[in-house]
């Protein structure tokens, strides 16, 4: 690419939230970045955010296990979490904001509560109008939050609305689930 095409690729790719993305790709294809250019720069920057990133989702998957172990309930990974803790190559290059996790329906309140008793929170923002419309009609708890942590926590009971038309079997994504060593 010509300095100005590769101007308009990291300006396009930014905006869209995927010059990790990118970045990941070109080297997979074996395109030299040479990091002694501000390009390469960009794009070795743009890796070493998404490598962070993925080591966060890590952690914070782990310190929600410590909150839940009392529970007892199984935990499913979702999305970009299950890819980052099975280091798939599919995690690399990802900007991860949240953990998405699926629970039991049996097992929601007590998951609920073991999270508040250690420190998770909903947002302050929410009505009394949101928690029931997450209550008794979304696929999901509202975003909970560890304060001082980066990511949210999407607690799911199921992956679709239990309203919609498509009503998956959670259980049976619970029942299929692979473990994952150390985790």
């Amino acid at each position: 690419l010509d300095p100005e095409d590769r101007e308009r690729l990291l300006r396009v790719a930014r905006r869209g939230q995927l010059l990790a993305e990118v970045a990941v790709r070109l080297v997979r294809a074996g395109v030299d970045s040479d990091v002694g250019t501000p390009f390469g720069r960009q794009l070795a920057g743009a890796r070493a955010e998404a490598a962070y990133r993925r080591h966060r989702v890590v952690y914070e998957a782990g310190r929600l296990a410590e909150a839940l172990a009392r529970v007892g309930a199984p935990l499913l990974l979702l999305k970009g979490a299950a890819y980052a803790i099975q280091s798939l190559p599919l995690a690399e290059g990802r900007l991860p904001r949240d953990l998405d996790v699926l629970v039991p329906l049996g097992s929601l309140k007590a998951v609920e509560t073991a999270l508040l008793g250690s420190g998770w929170e909903f947002s302050k923002d929410l009505t009394e109008y949101d928690q029931h419309y997450y209550r008794a009609w979304s696929h999901e708890l509202p975003p909970l939050r560890l304060p001082g942590h980066a990511f949210e926590l999407d607690l799911h009971h199921s992956i679709l609305p239990p309203i919609g038309r498509l009503k998956p079997d959670a259980a049976r994504l619970l029942a299929d689930s692979v473990p994952v060593a150390d985790s």
